[in-house]
């Protein structure tokens, strides 16, 4: 059943290379399609995609039971604090955290458990996933969350080329576990 779903999930995203090779075909045999049909084209092959990903998002809140408590952040990302400490200061971009961290696809498969799940980084400054410092500035010392990136967020359209499939969104189990400011 997982293989069918990348599968699909793979040659959904091929999807647009070969409308631009068809468009190139039919450009030398004379009927070419403007450049700006052919963008408009990829435009809407894109939303497309991008609200399918944002059904399986909201179907996998739905699914947990999570409607009343995950929130969306404004970018596409979600997150949901399992323990919440108000009164202390919010992450902030120069800062170094050390967290620990989960994750998974949506269908429960969990990524690479093989590596220490305690990371430290330098927000705003570390390489890592795009969307999490963003999450990570939405928490502070001892917060734990849980935080739903779409892909464009996460490991983006290509996946990691090894245990993330293209265009997966990707679901966080983190704790922040020491804040410290670094020049």
């Amino acid at each position: 059943m997982h293989h069918v779903f990348y599968r699909f999930i793979f040659l959904l995203c091929l999807a647009p290379f070969f409308g631009a090779c068809q468009s190139k075909q039919n450009s030398k045999t004379g009927s070419a399609t403007s450049n700006e049909e052919l963008r408009e084209q990829m435009i809407e092959r894109n939303r497309n995609m991008l609200s399918q990903e944002k059904n399986w998002m909201e179907g996998f809140i739905e699914e947990n039971g999570w409607q009343d408590s995950m929130l969306a952040t404004g970018n596409g990302s979600y997150i949901m604090m399992d323990v919440s400490f108000p009164e202390r200061p919010r992450i902030e971009s120069q800062q170094e955290v050390t967290f620990r961290f989960r994750s998974f696809l949506l269908d429960g498969t969990a990524l690479y458990e093989e590596d220490d799940d305690v990371v430290t980084w330098k927000i705003d400054r570390t390489d890592g996933t795009l969307g999490l410092h963003d999450i990570l500035k939405k928490m502070a010392v001892g917060e734990q969350a849980r935080a739903l990136l779409p892909s464009y967020q996460a490991y983006g359209l290509a996946g990691d080329l090894n245990e993330v499939p293209p265009r997966s969104p990707i679901y966080f189990e983190l704790e922040i576990l020491d804040v410290r400011t670094f020049n």
